[in-house]
């Protein structure tokens, strides 16, 4: 940490300094909300599905859920919705597939044609608490006119999907999961031991979400001691699918699973794998009671025949070095498609999850410009120090507990490289971790400043000119030069006397003066256009972006370097999170995407390296 020559302390934090990780139990569970559920009616043009008949069903179906589900859920019946068209011309399997937007609303869509002298309903729901469609698009017939709205509904019923929140992600082995709406009653008969839900990570001001890929929670026993919450159990192929920096908690869905054989098709980057040895058992991982092993077909099937399973599967993927676990949730009568790794892509996997950790380290740089930024409002208001100072001390809590996280998961990829004799490149999330050790200290800072304002100061002035001199400390951290330099030049003019402060003006001014036009073209990119650049664009700024830094080299400017740094993590984290959205093991097309996130990645590292040598140059 620098210090000005009388040893005054101002804020700079350099890198990827994490303030707010995982928040656990930030999300309201909703206990004693009800539910918005949005049925979209649609019937196609035929003579026998008339307006009278429209009318008919839609308010069987409207009078028929209400009844149902009491004061848990508020219903109402459309014949309109922006998804609409999509989804007659593209189908609801497709339309809702990609649909993964945070509405707050359940939205489910129910089409019905005549098809072959026969009404046909077809449904399917999208969660807008979760981001995530019920898993399947059910599609039933019937040749009795008066059971249509009767068909429709028990087809709603059916994929409704009570929705949960973990109550605390801290240990994964003794997780509770409160109901939403639990406490207006009727929850519980859409709750029943060993059902299945997914797991959606949702994070802060994020507008779409996407859930855990191959985890699980698996329903218990109600929980004696507090209403509205249920034991479960989690079921996992990938390590640690709880530790997510970032995040503000886990949100669960239901989802409808059956009783019944189970059909698998393993596949490699969507090919067949065949011979592949296969363990399916029942109870989980360890039961060996009734445990059903064989091989793959030519074309990668694999099928348990008569054995039969409950919600859930647990399936054991004989391939090598590491066996894979794979839970397998019982949706439909369906095939259900398994990607495995084989031997020669075991680096390939580990690779991914490299940059997925790296993902989480990175993204706190843009969760810190945002805390910053709020603390920096908050700090222009005297009547909010109280509320600024608690929200400095949640992001360090924060930030500590996400820490440990990562360190946790590191290690966990050190020891699965070990075993699979493959080596890993980690310096650049190190270098972001080491950041964020130093961040707590600089956070501290802050807040042992704000806490003495509030103790000791009286003096309405000077508690204003300390306030001012916290948000320019803020702005520094933030890399925002400027407007540091703005406000303590203020807060001197209006009288404050501190030599200090002055002191740091004078330099911080000199610093910050350019040295020419190619200088001040430099500082522009950096502060302005790169900032601004989508992910698309990032590899064609390179060039430019480059120059923009050895410009900041030749003429020793070590403050425009620090925004580029941070703004570069930032990028890189943006990156990495669409890796998320990526299956290679399963999809030819995601394989070149995450090939090209790969190269640009060493690229924007190359300049990430080439910024903190400068910084670290005296």
């Amino acid at each position: 940490m620098r210090r000005a020559a009388t040893g005054w302390p101002f804020l700079v934090v350099v890198g990827c300094v994490v303030l707010a990780g995982r928040v656990r139990g930030a999300l309201d569970p909703e206990v004693s909300k009800p539910y918005t559920l949005q049925v979209v009616l649609s019937m196609s043009k035929h003579r026998l599905l008339t307006e009278v008949f429209r009318d008919q069903v839609e308010r069987q179906l409207r009078d028929g859920l209400q009844a149902a589900a009491g004061d848990l859920v508020k219903v109402e019946v459309v014949r309109t919705h922006p998804r609409l068209k999509e989804v007659r011309t593209q189908g609801l399997d497709e339309t809702l597939k990609n649909w993964k937007e945070l509405t707050g609303i359940k939205t489910h869509f129910i089409l019905i044609d005549y098809v072959d002298g026969q009404y046909q309903v077809q449904a399917r729901q999208h969660d807008g608490l979760t981001g995530q469609a019920s898993p399947v698009v059910r599609k039933e017939r019937t040749s009795d006119r008066q059971f249509v709205a009767r068909l429709a509904t028990l087809l709603i019923d059916r994929d409704f999907g009570v929705v949960g929140t973990i109550k605390d992600a801290s240990d994964p082995k003794n997780l509770k999961i409160q109901i939403k709406g639990s406490k207006l009653g009727g929850v519980e008969r859409w709750l029943h031991k060993g059902e299945v839900f997914l797991i959606i990570p949702i994070r802060l001001g994020q507008k779409q979400a996407l859930a855990v890929p191959d985890a699980y929670l698996q329903l218990g026993d109600k929980d004696a001691n507090e209403e509205g919450t249920w034991n479960v159990e989690l079921h996992n192929r990938y390590k640690a699918p709880l530790s997510m920096a970032n995040i503000q908690g886990f949100r669960c869905l239901k989802i409808a699973t059956k009783h019944g054989p189970l059909q698998l098709r393993f596949v490699q980057r969507g090919a067949p794998v065949a011979n592949l040895g296969v363990e399916v058992r029942k109870n989980s991982f360890k039961d060996e009671r009734n445990k059903v092993g064989g091989v793959t077909d030519a074309e990668g099937y694999f099928s348990t025949e008569k054995t039969v399973y409950d919600h859930l599967a647990f399936v054991t993927a004989l391939t090598e070095p590491l066996h894979a676990l794979i839970p397998v949730p019982l949706v439909d009568d369906r095939p259900v498609t398994v990607g495995v790794v084989m031997r020669q892509d075991v680096k390939t996997l580990l690779v991914l999850r490299r940059l997925l950790w790296e993902q989480q380290v990175s993204e706190g740089a843009a969760v810190q410009t945002t805390l910053f930024k709020e603390l920096q409002e908050l700090n222009k208001k005297p009547d909010q120090r109280e509320q600024a100072l608690q929200r400095a001390r949640e992001g360090l809590e924060a930030s500590e507990k996400a820490l440990e996280d990562l360190k946790r998961e590191r290690e966990r990829l050190v020891e699965d490289a070990r075993k699979a004799n493959e080596k890993l490149d980690l310096s650049f999330g190190d270098q972001c971790v080491q950041s964020q050790e130093k961040g707590h200290g600089e956070l501290r800072e802050y807040i042992t400043a704000q806490e003495k304002i509030i103790k000791d100061e009286n003096d309405p002035r000077r508690r204003k000119w300390l306030d001012q001199i916290q948000e320019g400390k803020l702005a520094e951290a933030n890399a925002d030069f400027a407007r540091a330099i703005e406000i303590y030049a203020k807060v001197l003019e209006e009288g404050h006397k501190d030599e200090g402060l002055t002191k740091h003006l004078d330099e911080l001014k000199d610093r910050w003066k350019t040295k020419g036009p190619a200088h001040e073209l430099a500082r522009q990119f950096i502060y302005e256009t790169w900032p601004a650049l989508e992910v698309g664009k990032i590899k064609a700024q390179l060039p430019e972006a480059r120059k923009a830094l050895k410009t900041c080299r030749e003429v020793k400017d070590r403050l425009a370097p620090m925004k580029f740094l941070r703004v570069a993590v930032a990028h890189a984290g943006k990156m990495k999170q669409r890796l998320e959205t990526l299956r290679p093991d399963l999809n030819e097309d995601d394989v070149k995407a995450a090939e090209e996130i790969l190269e640009l990645s060493k690229d924007l590292q190359q300049l990430i390296d080439e910024a903190q040598q400068d910084l670290q140059t005296r």
